[in-house]
C-alpha cells in the first residue's frame, strides 16, 4: 500500500512539474516581443554601367553615382547698353530654339550712329596718309636737290609723320570694325541648338552691358560623370576604355536605358572619395 502511494505521488509531481514548464513557456513567450530589423538606409539612386561593345564574358557592370550635365549651357548677357525695342515669342521659358535665331533685338540708332562717325574719321584718316607720302615725296626731292640725302634727318624726310599717318589710319579701321560690331552686338541671336532655361528681360527696358539677358542649355546629348572606385577600376580594361560603348541604366527607371560612349577619364584621384571619374 505505501508503495503504491509512493508511486501515484512520484507521477502527480511529474505532471505538475510539466504543466509548470507548459505555462512558464507560454509566458516566456507572450512576455517577450518578437524583434525585427527597423533600420532603415538611405535611398540612393545609383546608376548602372554596362559595357556593350563586347557583349561577353568580358561585359563589366559597375554601379555608381553619376552626374548628368548638359555639355553646353549659356548665360547670355548683353554686349552693349540700350533700350529693349524687341523679344521674339521663342524667348520664352521651356521654348526650342535654333542656332541663329533671332530672339531679342535692342534699339540700335547710337550704334548707327557710332558707325556713321567711325567711318567719317577713316575716311579723314585716308586723306591725312595720301596726303603725307606726297610731303615725304616731296622732302626726298628737295633733299636730293639741295643737300646729301645720307646726311638729311627721318624728320626732314617726314618719315615720323608718314608713320604716324598710317597708324592712324590702322586705328580708325579698328574703330569701324568696332563700331560693326556694336551694330551687329544690336540683335542678340541664340549661339547654338537648345531650350530656354530662364528670361530675364522684357520689353522697353532699358539694359547696361554685361545685363543677364537669358540661359540657354543645349539639347544635344548629356555628359554624364561617373567616380569609380579602385576596386571598380581595377575590372575594366583600362587601354580599351576611351571609345567604348557603354550603357546607362537609371536604377528607378528599370526599362530605360542610355547609350553612350567614354569619351574621356580623369587622371587625379578623389581624395575625399577615393575614386576616379571616367566622362562619357
Amino acid at each position: 500500500m505505501t508503495t503504491t502511494i509512493k508511486s501515484l505521488l512520484s507521477v502527480i509531481v511529474g505532471v505538475i512539474c510539466l504543466a509548470t514548464s507548459v505555462v512558464y513557456l507560454s509566458y516566456a513567450k507572450s512576455a517577450n516581443p518578437i524583434v525585427t530589423n527597423t533600420s532603415t538606409s538611405k535611398s540612393i539612386t545609383l546608376v548602372d554601367v554596362i559595357a556593350i561593345s563586347d557583349l561577353n564574358a568580358n561585359s563589366v557592370t559597375v554601379k555608381a553615382n553619376g552626374t548628368v550635365e548638359a555639355k553646353q549651357l549659356s548665360h547670355v548677357n548683353a554686349r552693349l547698353s540700350g533700350h529693349v525695342d524687341s523679344i521674339s515669342p521663342a524667348l520664352s521659358v521651356g521654348s526650342r530654339v535654333k542656332k541663329g535665331e533671332l530672339l531679342l533685338s535692342l534699339s540700335n540708332l547710337e550704334a548707327k550712329v557710332a558707325l556713321a562717325e567711325a567711318e567719317l574719321d577713316l575716311a579723314d584718316a585716308r586723306i591725312r596718309v595720301v596726303e603725307e607720302r606726297g610731303e615725304h615725296r616731296q622732302a626726298k626731292r628737295d633733299i636730293q636737290a639741295y643737300s646729301s640725302t645720307a646726311k638729311a634727318s627721318e624728320l626732314a624726310k617726314r618719315i615720323p609723320q608718314l608713320q604716324a599717318a598710317e597708324a592712324n589710319f590702322k586705328a580708325k579701321e579698328i574703330a569701324v570694325e568696332k563700331a560693326k560690331v556694336d551694330l551687329a552686338n544690336t540683335k542678340i541671336t541664340a549661339p547654338f541648338n537648345g531650350v530656354i532655361l530662364s528670361k530675364e528681360v522684357n520689353q522697353a527696358e532699358y539694359i547696361t552691358t554685361n545685363t543677364a539677358l537669358f540661359t540657354l542649355v543645349a539639347d544635344s546629348e548629356p555628359e554624364i560623370s561617373l567616380p569609380l572606385t579602385l576596386q571598380q577600376w581595377q575590372l575594366i580594361d583600362d587601354k580599351r576604355l576611351i571609345g567604348a560603348e557603354v550603357k546607362i541604366k537609371i536604377q528607378d527607371l528599370s526599362d530605360s536605358y542610355w547609350a553612350g560612349v567614354v569619351s574621356a577619364k580623369k587622371p587625379e584621384l578623389d581624395t575625399r572619395t577615393g575614386s576616379l571619374p571616367i566622362i562619357g
